[in-house]
């Protein structure tokens, strides 16, 4: 049989998503690729996402974590436009991975601290956690580049 039209609507949604995360990467000028597996991490491409600690969108700004960002940027970009500047701003600062786990977590990701997330006692932490996260992200983006499935 087919699909209920809801789906169909619903895999149009988060196809015009990934769009327009992709195309908000390019005009931002950095690797789409990216920002779409950052956006598929944190929300699954659904633009109307919550999380459990209040993160909203796309890419998941959260106020606690890019407050000092937000704040400037609240009155007059949107969520995806406000997150997209957060993580070009970190990119450009930051390597790849170190930028990710800051978006994530905010400052407490610093090189130090993770350096030490290969320690058996800081598996279960949550820096380490947001460090390991960071690393899938790049990991998928960098196989998504290249085509690997």
């Amino acid at each position: 049989g087919t699909l209920p039209a809801r789906y169909h609507a619903l895999a149009l949604d988060r196809f015009n998503s990934c769009v327009l995360v992709a195309y908000g990467a390019g005009v931002a000028g950095f690797d789409p690729t990216l920002a779409v597996v950052l956006a598929w991490a944190e929300s699954k491409w659904n633009p109307h996402a919550i999380s459990g600690g209040g993160a909203r969108g796309l890419l998941q700004v959260h106020d606690g974590v890019h407050a000092a960002e937000e704040e400037r940027l609240r009155a007059s970009v949107s969520r995806l436009a406000a997150g997209l500047v957060l993580l070009r701003r970190l990119l450009d600062r930051y390597p790849a991975r170190l930028a990710l786990c800051r978006y994530n977590i905010g400052v407490i990701c610093t090189a130090d601290y993770v350096s030490a997330c290969d320690d058996a006692d800081m598996q279960d932490d949550g820096v380490c956690g947001a460090w390991r996260w960071a690393g899938g992200v790049e990991d998928h983006a960098r196989r998504a580049r290249r085509g690997i499935r």
